[in-house]
């Protein structure tokens, strides 16, 4: 469960760095997008971070997390 919290928490927070950025959204937005819908079969309902929001929130995110289709790293340069 605290893995869950983790992962959920660093997502959100990324949603607001990129929020910051508004030059940034269109093209980094329409990668990360297209990733995660391919990724996770998210529906598109036209609000990205909404289906984000509802796809953290699902059963379906909490399974993808215990079969390891969601991980963890850090990289230190």
């Amino acid at each position: 469960m605290r893995k869950i919290l983790f992962a959920v928490s660093l997502m959100f927070i990324s949603l607001i760095t990129f929020g910051q950025c508004p030059e940034a959204i269109s093209t980094c937005e329409k990668l990360l997008q297209g990733g995660l819908y391919s990724f996770t079969g998210m529906t598109n309902t036209g609000s990205f971070r909404q289906d984000l929001k509802t796809y953290y929130l699902s059963e379906q995110f909490k399974a993808d997390m215990k079969n390891g289709k969601w991980g963890a790293s850090l990289t230190l340069l």
